[in-house]
């Protein structure tokens, strides 16, 4: 598995090339807006230790629908991010994907070679990319709504109720002069801010995103963002720089 297919789950939770400017709902909160929610959230994120969260992606275009089952798990030791992705296309095809701030290893069982990536140790390469494994940060709704600032207005409908768990409804409209056409929703937890829904229905495709199941703050054992390579297997090193 190559980072591209960890990129096409990242990509289409960001299809939209995002920015938003801000309109605030008569069924929020009168005192409540877009950029104190993204500073708000910004405090609560840092009280986000660890998660486990599994969500479903459907996209569905004129030619296909395609879904991908993904499975995370982020542990926060010290100043580095621990994660894990499990990707599964099918029930026999899964890609695996564990790694921290500075270091990545992705495998799936039905290849012949596994790819570890290493930060390169050129600066301006490092200060370029935040992390090896993306992602991460896609989850969280600041990530997404930060990244708006001109294309889209969001408005706050309300709080809602997702897996027991209360989240600000937003809708994203495209801005007068916008090059992006297409209105979306996005559910987001109000506790760490994380996408538990996303939804669009454009004129050629309709993307879904939904969280089945999510834990917050649970015990993770460091197990688990360790990753066992057959010893036939060729892993391929590569560092970040070189990878496209």
């Amino acid at each position: 598995m190559k980072l591209n297919k960890l990129s096409l789950t990242t990509t289409v939770l960001l299809l939209f090339g995002l920015n938003i400017n801000t309109v605030v709902s008569a069924e929020a909160d009168s005192d409540m807006s877009i950029e104190t929610l993204i500073e708000d959230a910004k405090e609560q994120i840092d009280e986000l230790n660890s998660f486990y969260k599994e969500s479903k992606t459907t996209l569905t275009t004129d030619e296909m629908t395609t879904e991908l089952i993904v499975k995370e798990w982020m542990k926060q030791e010290d100043s580095n991010t621990l994660l894990r992705y499990e990707i599964i296309h099918d029930e026999d095809d899964v890609d695996i994907i564990v790694g921290s701030d500075d270091y990545a290893l992705s495998y799936n069982e039905n290849e012949a070679v596994a790819y570890e990536y290493i930060r390169s140790t050129d600066e301006e390469e490092d200060e370029a990319s935040e992390s090896i494994v993306n992602g991460y940060d896609d989850t969280q709704a600041v990530s997404v709504i930060e990244a708006a600032l001109e294309q889209y207005d969001v408005t706050i409908e309300g709080i809602e109720e997702i897996l027991e768990r209360k989240s600000y409804h937003l809708i994203f409209e495209p801005k007068e002069n916008a090059d992006l056409t297409n209105t979306f929703e996005m559910w987001v937890d109000t506790e760490f801010f994380i996408i538990l829904k996303q939804h669009e229905v454009g004129e050629r495709h309709e993307f879904l995103l939904e969280v089945t199941d999510i834990e917050t703050n649970e015990e993770i054992d460091d197990d688990m963002f360790e990753l066992d390579i057959p010893e036939d297997v060729e892993t391929i090193t590569q560092e970040t720089g070189e990878v496209s």
